[in-house]
């Protein structure tokens, strides 16, 4: 695991903490979410399903730690794939709310869409340097897993960010 790899492993593991978290604990709300393209029924298994693989992704990020290499590459691309599949999903669908963090989520908007092609092209990067890495030193390693926490916070406070810093007049 290199420096990239470790800081984007841990940037996506925070998110996907959070979010399968925050899904989990409000799963039905999740899934009502969810019904605005699909049946009471076929919601609810969507809602689980994502929340599975996200739980998923955050296994295969753990069982990378133990030197098991073919988890990382799960992990990420798991990431990857999940964070397009949200976007696509999501610009599809008129008038969605970001569930993304369990709560009640805030209208889907560009912001969103960066944010989740940012996040992919991290876990593409964690993938395709983790091939290639070398040894590096485990002070640096620390740094890069600090860096990936701290930018994972960011993220996941993104919304309640952009809320505080919004002008009152357009709230």
């Amino acid at each position: 695991m290199g420096y990239v790899s470790a800081s984007a492993m841990t940037l996506l593991s925070t998110i996907f903490a959070v979010s399968c978290m925050g899904k989990a604990r409000n799963l039905k709300e999740f899934a009502e979410a969810l019904r605005s393209f699909a049946s009471e029924r076929t919601s609810m298994l969507l809602a689980t399903m994502v929340t599975a693989l996200e739980g998923l992704t955050l296994l295969a990020f753990a069982i990378s730690l133990a030197g098991v290499r073919w988890a990382a590459v799960l992990g990420f691309l798991l990431a990857g794939s999940l964070l397009l599949a949200f976007t696509l999903v999501m610009r599809r669908i008129q008038g969605a709310h970001c569930h993304c963090f369990g709560k009640h989520g805030t209208r889907y908007s560009a912001r969103h869409v960066v944010r989740n092609v940012l996040l992919a092209s991290a876990a593409m990067a964690g993938l395709v340097e983790h091939h290639g890495a070398a040894g590096p030193e485990p002070e640096g390693i620390i740094v890069a897993m600090a860096f990936g926490l701290v930018i994972g916070l960011f993220v996941v406070m993104m919304d309640d960010l952009v809320e505080v810093l919004r002008p009152a007049g357009s709230r």
